[in-house]
């Protein structure tokens, strides 16, 4: 085999790996993972992110963890007076609680 021959398939071997490698970990964390609290005294070493609404509590998770956070206390609800063109949407504070890994 080639000088040349060698070095590509040393680097396919090499991007071969990386791409395994990179399937294996995940760089977004799981929304399953996020906590759902109920009393504020569970966020006194948490920082406040941003503030999300949605109909949907997986959904609300799912952006939690978009926007960086690994807790969710829900505040409230919003609702038209026409349920199904209005649904009631959770009204969430989301913090980050956790080091990052």
């Amino acid at each position: 085999m080639t000088r040349t021959g060698q070095l590509a398939k040393m680097a396919a071997n090499a991007l071969l790996a990386l791409i395994l490698a990179s399937g294996c970990a995940s760089a977004t964390p799981d929304w399953r993972n996020v906590r759902l609290v109920r009393d504020r005294a569970d966020l006194e070493r948490c920082t406040l992110l941003t503030i999300l609404k949605d109909e949907d509590m997986d959904n609300l998770r799912r952006r939690a963890v978009e926007s960086g956070g690994d807790t969710v206390f829900v505040t409230g609800s919003e609702g038209g007076s026409v349920p199904i063109l209005n649904p009631t949407r959770f009204v969430a504070d989301v913090y980050r609680c956790r080091a990052p890994a």
